[in-house]
């Protein structure tokens, strides 16, 4: 059995490098203004979160 923590742990945390974090700040730079309306940016969110077990109620 290992220690490590799994996806369903609230608090997990992936490891990220800094190059991990520029590109991810590098392309939301690229990517401009959404015209998307905030509800529908956390429904996306939600919907993402809930298909890596992430999601809390």
């Amino acid at each position: 059995m290992t220690d490590e923590p799994k996806r369903s742990d609230p608090f997990f945390t992936p490891e990220m490098t800094l190059e991990d974090l520029r590109r991810i700040v590098d392309e939301a730079r690229a990517g401009g203004v959404s015209n998307q309306t905030l509800e529908n940016i956390i429904a996306d969110g939600d919907r993402v979160a809930k298909a890596r077990d992430f999601y809390r109620e």
